[in-house]
């Protein structure tokens, strides 16, 4: 019977081998369990079976949930920030707009156009983000990871 066998080597990379002495009887199984711990350690997988490979997996800039939670995380109050200064801006511009006389007329509405346009595009990438977010949360509850 064929059982398989998960090795680190020194350069880090992980290799699942058919072999007598493994501790899986299934070839899922292992590389399931290769497929994670490579994950985990941002490494190649190579899968061999007699001696030669038959196929490889680099994990070496996959994102661990961890990070991808401190990235969505980071982005969201990111967000946060541009709406609250574009919102800032919006009402400097705005009172700068009442208070201008007619030679700074079309150059401050000029500026009320550019904040409003800023003030728009910050609620919709902070949108965006929350949503990014919230899907993020409900796949990291659903996954096996």
């Amino acid at each position: 019977m064929d059982k398989w066998k998960i090795e680190t080597d020194k350069m880090g990379e992980i290799h699942l081998i058919k072999n007598d002495e493994g501790s899986f009887i299934k070839k899922e199984e292992a590389e399931r369990l290769g497929r994670k711990i490579a994950k985990d350690n941002k490494a190649i997988l190579f899968l061999h079976e007699d001696e030669e490979t038959i196929s490889q997996a680099d994990y070496t800039s996959f994102l661990s949930p961890e990070e991808m939670y401190g990235k969505q995380i980071s982005e969201v109050r990111i967000t946060r920030a541009e709406l609250a200064v574009a919102k800032i801006e919006m009402k400097k511009r705005k009172k700068a707009l009442k208070n201008s006389e007619k030679e700074d007329l079309f150059e401050n509405k000029m500026r009320f156009n550019y904040a409003k346009e800023r003030l728009e595009k910050a609620k919709y990438t902070s949108k965006i983000a929350k949503r990014k977010f919230k899907e993020m949360s409900k796949s990291q509850k659903n996954s096996d990871y």
